[in-house]
């Protein structure tokens, strides 16, 4: 037995043993009933062959009487196992459409061949629909046999890879009738289910532009908290954290899911947070997020100890003024006893 290897395997017949007592029957006497060609089983392509050798033998002597005990012969040339899977590829959203039209053959683990037997394979066809709006599907097609492939000879098993493409959410910054502004800086972070953690790259991004700036990074699904780091010269830092949430919509086959994006509370429940609008947008980002600052002065929201020492240092101040002032009242009103 083997596994289909593109080579010719033969097989014919032999003889074991003799029995006889005597010791005069000889192999010699043997003689095959048929044609030379019947005497082997030559093949190529996988499967089950049978050497048929039943009532194929007699004596060449009459002072012996034999009884010949035969199996057929048998070969077995098994299917080439193999594993076709198509490349994955992500990227961020741009609006354009994502390929990966390649595939990779590989083979299972503990056999000793690899790939194809040499000048044979398939011609793969990549389906049509490849994403452009975010999520992910599997990288689905199909295939031919080059010329001179049996595929019969193969057990192909296919595997699809993934095409994913992330969200990419641009930030705009408006006054509260929502008009452009240009300026100001955010920072994002991430639920991992126990803490708010950084996300790569988009710990400090500015806003440059009117016409707003994209988070540095594509983003997948997940609840995400936008904090105003600076605003716009003129306006105030929004006390106020901007949560949005980015969720995965299922088909029936759990294997294809088109992003949704939607404001939400802390917890990720939808919400409408009221410095905030969500809307599609165009170019290369997937989503809009307009964010509104009032006009005016405050002091600066860094996210550390310094808002907190100068809130002190001015109720230091004014305990200070309160206690002089109170201390001038007693004089005057000893002098006046005097």
């Amino acid at each position: 037995d083997k596994i289909y290897d593109g080579e010719e395997e033969t097989i014919g017949y032999g003889i074991n043993s003799i029995e006889d007592s005597s010791g005069l029957f000889k192999e010699s006497m043997v003689v095959f009933n048929g044609l030379d060609s019947d005497k082997t089983l030559t093949k190529t392509d996988a499967g089950e062959y049978i050497l048929s050798l039943q009532n194929r033998f007699s004596s060449s002597s009459q002072n012996f009487s034999v009884v010949f005990s035969i199996s057929n012969g048998s070969l077995t040339i098994g299917k080439r196992h193999l594993i076709l899977t198509s490349d994955s590829a992500s990227k961020d959203y741009d609006g354009s459409e994502l390929r990966a039209d390649n595939i990779t053959v590989s083979v299972p683990a503990g056999v000793d061949y690899t790939g194809f037997v040499d000048g044979e394979g398939v011609v793969p066809t990549f389906l049509g629909g490849r994403p452009t709006e975010p999520g992910f599907m599997p990288n689905r097609f199909t295939y031919q046999p080059k010329d001179g492939t049996n595929l019969d000879n193969y057990e192909l098993d296919i595997q699809f890879g993934q095409l994913k493409v992330k969200e990419v959410i641009k930030i705009q910054k408006t006054d509260l009738t929502w008009q452009a502004l240009s300026g100001g800086k955010f920072g994002l972070t991430k639920w991992d289910g126990l803490n708010w953690a950084k996300v790569d790259g988009a710990q400090e991004f500015a806003i440059t532009s009117t016409d707003g700036s994209n988070i540095p990074v594509g983003l997948e699904p997940g609840l995400y908290r936008l904090q105003e780091l600076a605003a716009p010269d003129g306006f105030i830092v929004l006390d106020n954290y901007i949560y949005f949430t980015i969720k995965d919509n299922f088909d029936e086959t759990q294997t294809t899911s088109i992003y949704t994006v939607s404001l939400s509370d802390e917890i990720g429940n939808d919400a409408d947070p009221g410095r905030a609008q969500l809307n599609e947008s165009t170019g290369d980002a997937s989503h809009l997020i307009k964010v509104a600052n009032e006009k005016g002065r405050a002091l600066p929201n860094t996210g550390g100890s310094g808002r907190n020492w100068i809130i002190l240092s001015g109720l230091v101040f004014m305990v200070v003024s309160l206690v002089v002032q109170y201390s001038i009242k007693q004089r005057r009103e000893r002098g006046s006893l005097d």
